[in-house]
C-alpha cells in the first residue's frame, strides 16, 4: 500500500500480508492512497488494485483517505478438473500464470483446485484482475491440458466466487486435448 502526497511523491508504504497491515500507516498529509497487488517495491510495475484517484474505486471500494479501510479489486476463483463424462479428477496439478501472479495447485477430491498466489504465502484465493494461462497435469506429471482466462478489473463477482472448469477429453490424458469453459462470468 501506497501513500502519496499532492505532488505524487510517495509518503509511506507498507505491505498488507493475509489482510493486515505489518506496520501502521503514516498518511499525515495524504492526497492519494493506492493498493498494489503482491510485493510491490517498484512503482512502475506495479498493479494497482485501488486507487483514490479512480471515482469509481472509491465508490465501489470505500474511500481510503476518509476512512481506515477499503476494500481491494481481488477475486477468489477455483479451478475444478473433470473428464468428460462431468466426473471429478483428483490429484491433478493446476498451474495458473498472469503478471504478477503464479499458483500451482493439486485437484482434492471433488475436482477442485483453490487457486492462490504461492509467492504470498498464504492459502487464501485472491486473484488480480488480469489475463490468465493455466496448465493441468495429471497424476504422473503428463500435460493434459491448458486454456486461458480474463478477470476484469470491476468484474461483478458470482456469490461463490469465479469457477474455472477444464474438461479433460479422451481416455488417454496425455493427448494434450482440453477445453476451457468458465461459469457464471459475463464479459
Amino acid at each position: 500500500m501506497f501513500v502519496f502526497d499532492a505532488n505524487g511523491n510517495v509518503l509511506d508504504c507498507v505491505r498488507v500480508v493475509n489482510g493486515v497491515l505489518e506496520r501502521p500507516l503514516s498518511a499525515l498529509n495524504a492526497s492519494v492512497i493506492r493498493i498494489a497487488w503482491g510485493f510491490a517495491d517498484n512503482l512502475a510495475e506495479a498493479m494497482w488494485m485501488y486507487d483514490s484517484t479512480v471515482e469509481k474505486d472509491v465508490l465501489e471500494l470505500g474511500d481510503a483517505l476518509q476512512f481506515s479501510k477499503a476494500r481491494a479489486y481481488v477475486y477468489s476463483l477455483t479451478i475444478n478438473v473433470e473428464d468428460s463424462n462431468g466426473w471429478p479428477l483428483n490429484g491433478y496439478t493446476v498451474v495458473v500464470a498472469g503478471v504478477g501472479f503464479y499458483s500451482v495447485a493439486s485437484t482434492s477430491a471433488d475436482g477442485s483446485a483453490l487457486v492462490a498466489d504461492n509467492r504470498c504465502g498464504n492459502g487464501l484465493s485472491q486473484v488480480p484482475p488480469v489475463d490468465y494461462l493455466y496448465y493441468v497435469y495429471d497424476p504422473n506429471a503428463l500435460f493434459v491440458a491448458n486454456g486461458t482466462f480474463s478477470i476484469r478489473r470491476g468484474a461483478l463477482v458470482p456469490a461463490t466466487g469465479f469457477n474455472v472448469v477444464m474438461t479433460v477429453k479422451g481416455a488417454a490424458p496425455a493427448s494434450g486435448v482440453g477445453l476451457a469453459v468458465v461459469r457464471g462470468v459475463r464479459f
